[in-house]
């Protein structure tokens, strides 16, 4: 979920100007644009001309390595319910999809809005443009069979960064019985099965001389195929886990996606089993995992190099301790102790955080995705100085976002104009660090440091913090 922290005082000038006081999209004026038959739509920035958003409009399975899908096919059964004796086949589908486009298509998606009108106008060539994914709060997947019937859908799970990155966002769908039966064939085919992911963002419509709009919240819908017959046996036959009913030998634990578009260096994870009395468990050793170039690569890789999409523990001795004490198995938790190291120009700001999180599904020992962060973004082009003077004066902004009692502070250098531009600050926090505020002031020419202009305050987790306009 998407919640905004802004400013608690703001001057006459900037409550009645007729700037908007966020940036983002403007769904005013919208053009299509078609990259190898698929219609792609463009919205201009409302604030910087040359900034440009696409709709997400394709998606596709991710890959790692060498065409190493990002899918897994968790296969087990259960008791029917209408028949204690006999058993049902369930799974569960874990994907992560993409809904950025190949370089190649963004290219040409940059060349098409620099033959636009508003671009022409102002002769931008297609090197002068930003283009990027609008800003997606959530999203939703959807199966769906050879005749268009859904056969399951989910939410998107979480990712380490901020709302939900177009290019990396994993879900994990239960299908059941025939469902799941029919689900398994259509992935199997070469054809694949349909997927939609249906998802929200936020624009407003802002045409020339309109008063300041309020933003809305836009549904957009990008579709495609999943396949894994489209991959060799041994791929296959990797990606597809059976569990024997009962008790499973082997416990899982999905690794959630991490998106480029925040700033991330690298993220270190090390998971331990949590006896149901919270302490941890001797029945096997912790599990460590690293994403990022010092890992050796892109994607999730284990100390020996391997790529990983999840975390593999002993499950068979947990089973047999939990029935020697009384307990039950889905008691076990996952603690997961998490490093994530943010780019701060020369420097690295390096966060930790530990949470737990539930070690079964469903019944089987499968752990979904988690993070122990909490997110808080910073857009540092909703912030500027709207008059000249101001402007002209106007060296850097200093931004504070504090989480109980910590304090993480950002520096926004401005441009010859008095622009403000970084997109976006990411900031990490441990997830029960408490409320987080701001607290934003400015740097003139020459060093002098003025006073924080505004602070803010906001309760909730996964925040972006849109700083309103200010002027001194």
């Amino acid at each position: 979920m998407l919640r905004t922290i802004a400013a608690s005082a703001l001057s006459l000038f900037t409550l009645f100007s007729p700037y908007p006081a966020q940036a983002y999209p403007n769904s005013a004026e919208q053009y299509s644009l078609t990259v190898k038959d698929v219609p792609w739509t463009v919205l201009q920035d409302n604030r910087d001309p040359l900034r440009w958003y696409y709709l997400p409009a394709a998606a596709s399975l991710s890959e790692i390595g060498k065409r190493q899908p990002v899918l897994a096919v968790l296969k087990y059964q259960v008791p029917d319910p209408a028949n204690k004796q006999t058993l049902i086949n369930n799974t569960l589908v874990l994907l992560t999809l993409n809904l950025a486009p190949e370089k190649a298509v963004q290219e040409e998606l940059a060349k098409g809005v620099a033959g636009l009108k508003p671009m022409l106008e102002r002769k931008a060539a297609a090197k002068d443009i930003s283009l990027e994914s609008v800003r997606l709060n959530e999203a939703k997947l959807v199966l769906s069979g050879a005749g268009g019937q859904p056969l399951a859908e989910a939410a998107a799970i979480e990712a380490i960064g901020p709302g939900v990155p177009a290019a990396e966002i994993s879900f994990y769908l239960k299908t059941e019985g025939e469902t799941a039966e029919m689900a398994e064939k259509l992935l199997m085919d070469t054809g694949g099965v349909k997927v939609a992911v249906d998802y929200a963002y936020t624009a407003g419509a802002l045409k020339p001389g309109a008063a300041r709009p309020g933003p809305t919240i836009f549904r957009g819908q990008a579709s495609g195929s999943v396949s894994l017959g489209a991959y060799p046996k041994e791929v296959q036959d990797k990606s597809v886990v059976i569990f024997p009913y009962g008790n499973s030998q082997t416990a899982f634990f999905q690794l959630p996606a991490v998106p480029d578009s925040a700033g991330i260096k690298e993220v270190r994870y090390t998971i331990n089993i949590m006896d149901p009395d919270g302490k941890e468990s001797r029945l096997a050793p912790a599990q460590s995992t690293m994403w990022g170039a010092k890992a050796g690569g892109t994607g999730w890789r284990d100390p020996r190099g391997n790529l990983r999409q999840t975390l593999l523990f002993p499950a068979l001795a947990l089973y047999e301790r939990a029935k020697a004490a009384g307990k039950d198995p889905s008691a076990y938790k996952l603690r997961v102790k998490g490093e994530v190291g943010v780019s701060r120009g020369t420097m690295m700001d390096l966060t930790k955080a530990e949470g737990d999180t539930d070690m079964f599904t469903d019944g089987i020992p499968f752990g979904p995705a988690y993070s122990p962060f909490r997110v808080v973004s910073v857009y540092g082009d909703f912030l500027a100085f709207l008059t000249q003077d101001s402007a002209s004066n106007l060296a850097a902004a200093q931004v504070s976002v504090s989480c109980g009692k910590l304090k993480e502070t950002l520096i926004l250098q401005a441009d010859k104009d008095g622009k403000l531009k970084m997109n976006p600050g990411t900031v990490f926090f441990p997830k029960a660090c408490g409320s987080v505020g701001m607290e934003v002031g400015y740097i003139e020419k020459g060093g002098k440091r003025n006073k924080k202009v505004f602070s803010g305050l906001a309760q909730g987790r996964d925040l972006a913090v849109y700083l309103e306009d200010y002027t001194d």
